[in-house]
């Protein structure tokens, strides 16, 4: 597995970056990577293309890719993508270009992708063993990478 455009979390008056940062109502799920717009995307790991969304209802310049591995969801966020819903890609390919979020939120926000990912099949602590129920988590893409 490869990072899709670098380490770098993003920090700034809009907030953390960072897997798990407080967003007032909700929690992080993913991480913000910090990248000069029009950068390059890479696809993580060998995947299909599952979808191609947006990001925000009504806004449909920020788009988001979902892409399917084995065990594995990635969606990644703020992308001009270059790829269509059902192709099959190796991990490194380009998925698409990084998008300027200062467009929607002004020059206080650091440009960057937003990466999540959800393992499947990952049995859930919060719920009582007796019921051996698996479900899926989001994880810390830092953390499988390897890198905190």
């Amino acid at each position: 597995m490869r990072s899709p455009a670098g380490i770098t979390i993003r920090n700034d008056a809009h907030g953390e970056g960072r897997f798990g940062a407080s967003r007032k109502t909700r929690t992080h799920i993913g991480v913000d990577l910090d990248t000069l717009p029009k950068s390059y995307v890479y696809a993580p790991i060998d995947c299909t293309v599952k979808r191609i969304g947006t990001c925000y209802v009504g806004d449909p310049r920020f788009k988001l890719i979902e892409l399917h591995g084995k065990c594995q969801i990635h969606r990644i966020l703020y992308v001009n993508p270059n790829v269509i819903a059902g192709a099959h890609l190796s991990e490194g390919d380009v998925i698409g270009r990084s998008l300027d979020l200062r467009d929607k939120y002004g020059p206080a926000m650091v440009p960057h992708i937003h990466w999540e990912i959800i393992v499947m099949g990952i049995e859930n602590r919060h719920i009582p063993a007796s019921s051996n129920y698996i479900s899926s988590v989001y994880v810390n893409p830092l953390e499988l990478l390897g890198v905190i």
